[in-house]
């Protein structure tokens, strides 16, 4: 799956190749989003969504990799910039600008998705590539991983009737998420293992849900396509990566 083979670059890349590495992994992640989110969405504008989002993704991905101190107040210029190009780009579309305000909100939400994802860069810092870093993002991958396998067998009992979604798997989601957590966090004690806990729990919840809205906007389109299962991949790790980053630095104090 595409979410296993994801979670496992961004594992291994950074303790292989260093940050580099790690820089890299996050790009490819970044262009398989831009290039997968309108034709799964179905947002409108295509042509300027490939544009602002790979403007964002590259201006996050920069602003990160050439800070002296880990910080993500930058991104928040990175997040106003794209949201005026997104308005911009609505302005300068071809007459008549059909759904308008769905293309204004789907290429803005992609400029989070995209941001969000940089932030396993400074989630990666901030841990100096330690069992943190592994950790929470194993458990992340593992928790999106585990879910669609179970409601790829077993979508019970289903969410809503039209997205073969389950509480099964949202449950052996967050599951996943705490027995990762605790398994690779290596506590020492009762505490330690408490806290590992509801760190995996919280990354898990928040992985699965995300996964199954992902999921909701694949059933939304009527017509299959390849950009799916990018989409429900993808969004779920970018999504939780900042969820991530600021439970690591409760963890490390």
């Amino acid at each position: 799956m595409l979410a296993a083979v994801a979670t496992l670059a961004l594992v291994l890349a950074p303790s292989q190749i260093g940050p580099t590495g790690l820089l890299v992994t996050v790009a490819l992640l970044q262009i398989g989003l831009i290039t997968a989110w309108s034709r799964a969405t179905g947002t409108r504008g295509y042509v300027g969504s490939l544009v602002i989002g790979a403007a964002t993704a590259v201006s996050a991905d920069t602003v990160l990799a050439l800070q002296s101190a880990p910080d993500l107040g930058p991104l928040a210029a990175v997040l106003a910039l794209a949201f005026i190009a997104a308005m911009l780009h609505q302005l300068t579309r071809s007459a008549p600008r059909r759904l308008a305000t769905a293309s204004l909100a789907g290429i803005s939400t992609l400029a989070i998705a995209l941001v969000a994802l940089s932030t396993f860069l400074l989630l990666f810092r901030v841990t100096d590539g330690s069992t943190v870093y592994v950790a929470t993002v194993v458990t992340a991958g593992g928790a999106v991983v585990v879910g669609h396998l179970v409601d790829l067998l077993l979508p019970v009992p289903r969410i809503t009737p039209r997205v073969p979604r389950g509480l099964l798997g949202l449950l052996l989601s967050v599951g996943t998420g705490i027995a990762a957590s605790v398994t690779l966090s290596k506590p020492s004690g009762l505490i330690d293992n408490l806290g590992a806990a509801i760190v995996g729990a919280i990354i898990g919840l928040v992985s699965a849900l995300l996964a199954v809205a992902a999921s909701y906007i694949a059933a939304d389109r009527l017509q299959p396509s390849w950009a799916h299962p990018w989409l429900q991949a993808l969004l779920p790790l970018a999504g939780v990566a900042p969820v991530c980053y600021f439970l690591a630095l409760r963890v490390i104090g």
